[in-house]
């Protein structure tokens, strides 16, 4: 009964921050990194999505 959860729990768990990491890492990639395009489909603003990627590391464009 996993339909229509948006988060994947992996069995041993993880932290809200790992989960946070792979919602923006993911939204960027279905934005092909357009962070603004990103942004909205997290429902958050562009610099908020800006500072959680840098905070990650991860790619910016």
């Amino acid at each position: 009964a996993t339909e229509g959860r948006l988060v994947h729990l992996p069995p041993e768990g993880a932290s809200l921050e790992e989960i946070e990491r792979s919602a923006v890492e993911q939204a960027l990639q279905m934005a092909n990194h357009n962070q603004s395009a990103a942004a909205r489909l997290l429902h958050i603003s562009p610099d908020r999505l800006a500072s959680r990627a840098k905070k990650f590391g991860l790619k910016q464009n």
